[in-house]
């Protein structure tokens, strides 16, 4: 397994990018920028251009959040899935909506989807997964004492940025 600050797709190499990049500190700024994805390590796992969607990239990815890593208030240019591999994840709609699938029940029966309206933080923890389509705000933490481990499949415009933060937090 290898992890890279640039990758294959354009799509991973934004995520990813977005996730390690470091900002140049203006001469101007006293203080520099905090970074909004701290304590946040994305990894691309695989990726392509899905011919069925012009214009989009198809990425799968892995982020790992340390203990107390948050990501602030932000959108996506384009719909994720992202599943809990272990850990405890938090996770808030700030506007629009989403969906919650938790873990298959006893015999793998499948849960039905649950809609997310904005407002609460719903727990998610191995095997559950969230759905959310592009310009949905959310928040996602880390919300155990260990580290997150979130699989994440991303359809977005690759010339767009990864993160479009909501809270006037620069975007890396």
């Amino acid at each position: 397994m290898r992890r890279r600050t640039v990758l294959g797709s354009a799509l991973a190499a934004a995520l990813a990018g977005a996730a390690s990049a470091g900002r140049p500190a203006a001469a101007q700024e006293a203080t520099p920028a905090a970074d909004p994805l701290a304590g946040v390590t994305i990894e691309a796992l695989a990726g392509g251009m899905p011919a069925g969607s012009p214009g989009y990239g198809l990425s799968l990815l892995r982020a790992t959040f340390a203990p107390g890593a948050s990501i602030p208030p932000h959108t996506q240019p384009g719909a994720l899935v992202v599943a809990v591999e272990s850990g405890t994840f938090g996770f808030t709609v700030t506007h629009g909506q989403g969906q919650l699938t938790r873990a298959a029940g006893t015999g793998g029966t499948p849960v039905a989807a649950e809609p997310l309206a904005p407002g609460a933080e719903v727990l998610l923890g191995a095997g559950d997964a969230v759905y959310h389509d592009a310009d949905t705000g959310h928040t996602g933490r880390n919300a155990g004492d260990g580290p997150l481990v979130l699989l994440i499949a991303a359809l977005f415009d690759p010339t767009q940025p990864a993160f479009i933060f909501t809270d006037g937090t620069p975007t890396p």
